[in-house]
């Protein structure tokens, strides 16, 4: 009796592995959609053939981007945040899919809509769309997933997922100096 229990627990061990491995999910084909459409993005085109979209990689992590598309004109001389400035934004975040996974719009607490963040406490993508801002722009952010959640992804994101950040800088509220 010994035996047959001992020999039962002994292929009820060798079997798990498989059971738990059935329950691991294949993001193969949500990756390659995820990279194809990086590459979408970075072909558009404006009718002066300049891109529709600008990819920024900032000093600090060159293997970090965002690609950024203005719907505002822009001021080169205008103040943007720093690193450790505090900002209050308006954003909407998506995925390739058209899912919303997570926006400002309900929030009221520093004002309507508006979440108050310090770039530097974000995802690397967002943080490098932030500090590439200046007060009232308005922009679409295409994050990669290397430069968002990563092959991990988070509760509510799935693992190399490109991220799509509709922003609005709103106000500098702190100008921090480094």
């Amino acid at each position: 009796m010994k035996k047959s229990i001992f020999t039962l627990a002994g292929l009820l061990l060798l079997a798990l592995p498989s059971c738990l491995k059935d329950k691991e999910v294949d993001y193969t084909d949500w990756r390659e959609s995820n990279e194809a459409y990086i590459e979408e993005i970075k072909a558009l085109t404006l009718p002066d053939n300049s891109p529709e979209y600008v990819m920024v990689s900032p000093v600090w992590g060159p293997g970090y981007k965002s690609y950024i598309k203005w719907h505002t004109p822009r001021n080169p001389e205008a103040l943007t945040p720093m690193d450790n400035s505090t900002v209050d934004v308006v954003y909407c975040l998506q995925t390739i899919d058209g899912a919303v996974i997570d926006s400002s719009y309900k929030n009221t607490i520093y004002g309507d809509s508006i979440f108050r963040t310090k770039p530097v406490a974000c995802v690397p993508g967002f943080h490098v769309a932030l500090t590439s801002m200046a007060e009232g722009d308005s922009i679409t952010a295409v994050v990669p997933f290397n430069s968002g959640y990563g092959i991990t992804g988070s509760a509510s994101v799935k693992p190399y997922s490109t991220l799509i950040f509709n922003l609005k800088l709103k106000k500098i509220v702190s100008w921090e100096v480094p």
